[in-house]
């Protein structure tokens, strides 16, 4: 007997394989749970969790099974239901026409992920990027510094400002994203975390934080998802300063204010009422053109200074690139200058070492 289920199904379990440790022992953490009377897929390597729901399953157990890329093959892309079935030690997935079977791992233990769920309702702080924010934090978050290639740690500080700071040991200025277009809420904390956890919610569409302290997990969640990772100690978490390379996120005239309704203005003899409910009559339209005048060339400044600040950033950005470039050009040119001199050491030795070869040569008197 199969359960039918929406396109999506086939993403969620790509999804869930993204979470999943393939090394894990104690746990079959290299296994998605398929909780049948739940209706969800769950997933952990012990550092984040991932919980989908809203599927249907033609079982009502709890069962596992392997993480597989095949769900996330192209060729299976398409707007076919997707239908799920179980046969004796297998599960079948069907769309179109494909056929999966996945052999169900009967003797794995899996943690119960509801218990690491915190209630939204118990969040401290909540952090809300705008669409404009997340996407340049997604671009932005690999190129921060870092030397510590297991963590990849940042900061996110929500005190005044939303900022995101990140430093390498060699580095005696940290650099610091502000996220101007974005809002918080709640009490001000300072988090250390793993950058690519940050990154994964952004890609999974999460663009609300919710905070419970600076060594509680961090949560986001829909109607259907929960997705929740772990901080890094809050004494490496990196404080403001005032020598700190600061760079603030774009801001775009369409999303810098919510339009403003027009405003009408009373034209002449037109009656109007004052704050008693006592009627009266406008004399004169001059006051109000004279007004409406003003305001425009106020929100014609406003314009102007919206459009000046995107020039600036943009052309910061192209500074930054081409900066970017040219380390890197010179970076290769010095690895070359340093293989080159390298290889001129060698044969210097090489050489040396035949003289003195030479001279033993002689000296035996061959």
């Amino acid at each position: 007997m199969f359960a039918e289920n929406q396109p999506r199904f086939l993403k969620s379990l790509a999804d869930a394989g993204e979470s999943c440790d393939p090394d894990s022992v104690r746990y079959a953490l290299a296994c998605l749970q398929l909780r049948g009377q739940q209706g969800s897929i769950g997933a952990t390597d012990g550092r984040q969790l991932l919980v989908q729901s809203a599927f249907t399953f033609p079982w009502e157990e709890d069962i596992l099974i392997p993480r597989s890329k095949v769900f996330s093959s192209s060729e299976l892309a398409g707007d076919h239901p997707v239908l799920v079935g179980k046969a004796g030690d297998y599960v079948a997935f069907r769309t179109g026409p494909w056929t999966i079977w996945m052999a169900i791992n009967k003797d794995g233990r899996f943690p119960d992920l509801s218990r690491h769920i915190p209630q939204p309702t118990g969040a401290t702080a909540r952090c809300t990027l705008s669409a404009t924010d997340a996407a340049f934090l997604t671009q932005s978050l690999p190129s921060l510094p870092s030397d510590d290639a297991y963590n990849f740690p940042v900061t996110l500080d929500l005190n005044g400002y939303i900022a995101i700071r990140a430093k390498a040991a060699d580095q005696a200025k940290p650099t610091e994203i502000v996220l101007t277009r974005s809002s918080w809420s709640g009490e001000p904390v300072r988090l250390n975390m793993n950058r690519k956890f940050l990154t994964r919610a952004l890609k999974l569409g999460f663009h609300d934080l919710l905070v419970y302290g600076d060594k509680a997990p961090v949560v986001c969640h829909d109607d259907h998802r929960y997705f929740v990772w772990a901080t890094l100690e809050p004494e490496s978490a990196i404080p403001p300063a005032e020598d700190t390379i600061r760079i603030e996120s774009p801001q775009t005239a369409t999303n810098h204010s919510a339009p403003q309704p027009k405003r009408r203005n009373p034209t002449v003899n037109e009656s109007s009422t004052d704050s008693n409910g006592n009627g009266h009559a406008t004399t004169s339209g001059t006051a109000s053109t004279q007004g409406q005048a003003t305001k425009s060339n106020g929100h014609t400044r406003k314009i102007t200074g919206r459009k000046a600040e995107l020039q600036d950033a943009a052309a910061l950005i192209a500074q930054a690139e081409k900066l970017r470039t040219a380390l890197h050009d010179l970076m290769h040119q010095t690895n070359g200058l340093v293989k080159s001199l390298k290889q001129h050491r060698r044969q210097s030795r090489a050489i040396q070492q035949t003289l003195d070869q030479l001279r033993t040569l002689k000296t035996l008197g061959v």
